[in-house]
């Protein structure tokens, strides 16, 4: 045997030799291996993803996969020699790097499709956005399940105008959003990405709103942090400031973290956006037909509304500041009964106005689902 043939067969430990001198040299790091659980001796196609080899059912796949019904053996080289344990003839088929497909996610796929993990709205993110990716027509294509898995992950992210929960790996979601074109997922991660990352600056003397470096990397102070009890709250000036500091430390961390350039663009301009908007309503008390109920506004609003709304960057967090002047015992500070419904009612209005109005502030209108 060659000096080729044994660093071929090396490289596939515990693949069958004849397969493996047809793989041919790999990277070191590219050891290829039979998957534990998904190589079935009866298996008529063998799927090679990364580092690792599948034995799975031809027809099983092609009957759910226009990607795998197309591996015919008009158009995939029959490699019955090539299996002298089995005996059986199989077709071979080698997922391309450039398409994204990972091993894990094709495991996670088969763990699906022959039912030993079922897909349910109570499935893990990660898990839905692995059968999201796979399934997708750039990677194995398996439309069925494709749409399955967009509507589990379309389901996690339900948006206002009521404030709702935010939910970890934003960044992520985001991309699989935009790639997989769902934008009421969008629309909900990026007002989350606004109203719940804090991003500051320290030392960047140099650079000023709307202005780049010129470096492909941002610069090392710049930093993103979860919004949390213990970061330095804005002051009266720092509300004023807010807007264009966020929209140039955006745009750095597009490169630091998976947020891309345009949506860190965008989620700049969302901010300005939400603060042009609710600054007027947040900065303004409360009116009623009773003057005895105007004045009690006017002597509150301070502290009880504009006050809470400083200290937790209430200004762009529009639907949760309104939920939170709903909560207010108004009637405990003088509020007649029928001035609280009204004023809860318009509040509530209020909120879904600014959910709606962010359709057009983010292009939303202009995008159809493909």
């Amino acid at each position: 045997m060659s000096t080729g043939d044994t660093s071929a067969n090396s490289a596939h430990e515990g693949v069958n030799p004849t397969l493996a001198t047809k793989l041919g040299p790999t990277k070191n790091s590219d050891v290829l291996r039979r998957h534990p659980t998904y190589w079935f001796e009866d298996g008529t196609l063998v799927v090679h993803v990364e580092d690792t080899l599948f034995k799975v059912h031809h027809t099983f796949m092609s009957r759910h996969s226009p990607y795998f019904a197309s591996t015919s053996s008009a158009t995939t080289e029959n490699m019955a020699e090539l299996d002298q344990e089995v005996g059986l003839p199989f077709s071979f088929v080698s997922v391309q790097r450039n398409t994204g497909a990972k091993a894990e996610d094709v495991e996670r796929l088969l763990e699906h499709l022959y039912h030993d993990v079922s897909l349910t709205t109570n499935t893990s993110f990660d898990r839905v956005a692995s059968i999201l990716r796979i399934t997708s027509p750039q990677q194995l294509d398996f439309p069925k399940l494709h749409a399955t898995a967009k509507d589990l992950f379309e389901a996690r992210f339900p948006g206002g105008p009521a404030p709702f929960i935010h939910p970890d790996g934003l960044h992520e979601a985001l991309l699989l959003a935009t790639e997989y074109h769902v934008p009421s997922a969008r629309k909900a991660l990026l007002y989350s990405l606004v109203t719940t990352t804090q991003f500051h600056e320290e030392e960047i003397d140099n650079l000023t709103p709307g202005e780049d470096n010129g470096s492909e990397d941002p610069p090392t102070q710049t930093l993103l942090e979860s919004d949390k009890d213990g970061l330095q709250k804005p002051t009266d000036v720092d509300i004023i400031a807010v807007e264009g500091t966020t929209k140039h430390t955006l745009e750095h961390e597009a490169h630091r973290h998976t947020l891309s350039p345009s949506d860190a663009k965008l989620c700049g301009q969302l901010m300005s956006q939400l603060i042009e908007h609710f600054t007027p309503i947040l900065f303004t008390p409360a009116t009623t037909s009773h003057m005895e109920c105007t004045d009690v506004f006017a002597d509150t609003w301070m502290p009880l509304v504009i006050q809470p709304a400083l200290e937790d960057d209430g200004v762009y967090k529009p639907l949760e500041t309104l939920e939170r002047i709903k909560d207010i015992d108004w009637a405990k500070h003088g509020l007649c009964p029928s001035c609280v419904i009204e004023k809860r009612e318009e509040w509530t209005d209020e909120q879904k106005v600014v959910w709606n109005l962010m359709d057009g502030w983010l292009g939303i209108d202009s995008v159809t689902e493909s």
